[in-house]
């Protein structure tokens, strides 16, 4: 089975596909997030998937579970703690102008992830591979920490997207050697 951990969020893009977000009254809501869109490409491709993150106890997080098991992954192992769904607005780029995203994603139940939250050794018992992005690790110290132990017990090979952005790694400035 192939494991990926990351965040997955509540993505609000106007329905119009011109519009910008200002101009919108009607959004269409799904869930997204790097790490899950792999495991939804590679469980399309037949392969067995597993999915990590930690999320919420509501209806929402409900959605968003129904939402990965359509693609037939597993969601076993998804924590259900803490208050908030990270979410995100996006705008679709047109001709010239570029694509523009909003985060809120500020104390979600992923963000303030535990070391306890999950059973690595049980998640990896039947790993063939782990998969996780760069945006993780940046958006907390807590997720940095859950990440290095999750690979510290890993014993199957790690793809890495390394999707890079300074402006999330600001819990880090106060410990440059992390």
């Amino acid at each position: 089975m192939i494991i990926t951990f990351g965040e997955i969020m509540l993505r609000f893009t106007p329905k119009n596909i011109s519009e910008r977000i200002n101009q919108a009254i009607d959004f269409t809501v799904e869930p997204g997030g790097s790490e899950s869109n792999v495991a939804i490409a590679l469980s399309n491709l037949g392969l067995k998937t597993c999915f990590i993150t930690k999320l919420p106890e509501n209806q929402l997080s409900k959605k968003i579970i129904q939402y990965l098991n359509q693609f037939s992954i597993n969601t076993e192992f998804i924590k259900i703690k803490g208050s908030k769904v990270g979410i995100y607005w996006t705008e679709n780029g047109i001709g010239p102008r570029n694509s523009f995203v909003i985060y809120d994603r500020e104390n979600s139940s992923f963000i303030n992830i535990e070391k306890d939250d999950f059973d690595w050794e049980n998640i990896f018992k039947n790993s063939i591979w782990f998969h996780f992005s760069g945006i993780s690790p940046a958006l907390s110290e807590k997720v940095f920490d859950v990440l290095i132990n999750a690979l510290e017990i890993n014993k199957s090979p790690v793809s890495v997207d390394l999707n890079f952005r300074q402006k999330l790694w600001n819990w880090a400035e106060k410990d440059k050697e992390k």
